[in-house]
């Protein structure tokens, strides 16, 4: 018998007898602690450290999961060293949306392999973008997680571009300088002279003034009505929105990715406007939310 046969034949053990010690509700061993004190934790660090050796010498390595519930005071990139695995590795197949994003008490797959897991079905920017770097699945195995099917590239690394976006938890302001003529909630309409509610705020500037993605994400849509006029609406993680109305020019597409501060249009006055400003909005989950209270608080107010 070979000595590679010999290891996955041990490798498969390993796999067996951690599904037996396992809780009866889940076909993943459960870590305790990320301590070597806990057995299943020492041995999944050794199938990761088998599967690096492995892909050295240029052979496929067996992908099993281990769970562990995220303890206070943990965060991804702590979590990530520990398991000697990167931190994308983690993120990606856990739906986590930002390298900050809180964890307490969250449960965690961890793959015993290092790689990018692309889903079949994305639903964050950061997906949508890795899902046009690998449109399909061809050539590379396929893992259901929990409720997920990826594909799973070995090895595989975010690039600057991603990751950018998912560094990217903050949001800033679309104008670089302006004046809030007109805040969020019940205003008096300038168009109708009627009492009204402003599902946004108003950004004073000059025609021609660069508009800025407040946030990475996808640009959902692109157009003119009779209300907005020229207008983008960017999709972003958490099932936020963000729309920026009354432009003079678009310069982004639907289905293009946009970094923050990236210039997506210029400040217009087109449709229902009474002078050259930015309508510029947010929405979470399809319900209006106050801009002034998200993005950085450098503009100044009438």
């Amino acid at each position: 018998m070979k000595k590679t046969d010999l290891f996955y034949i041990i490798l498969f053990w390993f796999c067996t007898a951690a599904q037996a010690a396992s809780s009866p509700h889940t076909p993943y061993p459960e870590i305790q602690k990320l301590h070597v004190s806990d057995p299943l934790f020492q041995q999944y660090i050794q199938e990761v450290e088998a599967n690096y050796r492995i892909r050295a010498k240029g052979g496929d390595a067996y992908t099993s999961f281990y769970i562990y519930k995220v303890k206070n005071g943990e965060d991804l990139l702590n979590i990530a060293a520990r398991c000697n695995i990167p931190y994308e590795t983690i993120a990606l197949v856990n739906n986590i949306s930002f390298i900050d994003s809180p964890l307490e008490n969250k449960v965690l797959y961890l793959s015993t392999c290092s790689g990018l897991f692309i889903p079949k079905k994305p639903l964050s920017p950061l997906e949508f973008i890795l899902k046009t770097r690998y449109p399909n699945e061809e050539g590379f195995s396929v893992y259901t997680v929990g409720n997920s099917e990826y594909a799973f590239i070995p090895d595989a690394r975010l690039n600057p571009t991603e990751r950018f976006f998912f560094a990217d938890s903050n949001m800033t302001s679309p104008l670089a300088t302006g004046v809030i003529s007109s805040s969020f909630g019940i205003r008096i309409s300038p168009i109708t002279g009627r009492k009204s509610f402003h599902s946004g705020i108003d950004i004073a500037a000059d025609e021609g003034t660069p508009v800025f993605a407040c946030k990475s994400g996808i640009t959902a849509f692109t157009g003119t009505d009779e209300r907005y006029g020229n207008y983008i609406i960017l999709q972003h993680d958490n099932n936020t929105q963000s729309l920026y109305a009354h432009l003079q020019t678009i310069l982004t597409k639907k289905g293009q990715p946009v970094i923050k501060g990236k210039q997506i249009g210029t400040v217009g006055n087109s449709g229902l406007s009474t002078g050259p400003h930015l309508h510029f909005e947010i929405q979470v989950g399809g319900k209006a939310k106050d801009p002034s209270s998200l993005i950085k608080k450098f503009l100044r107010e009438y």
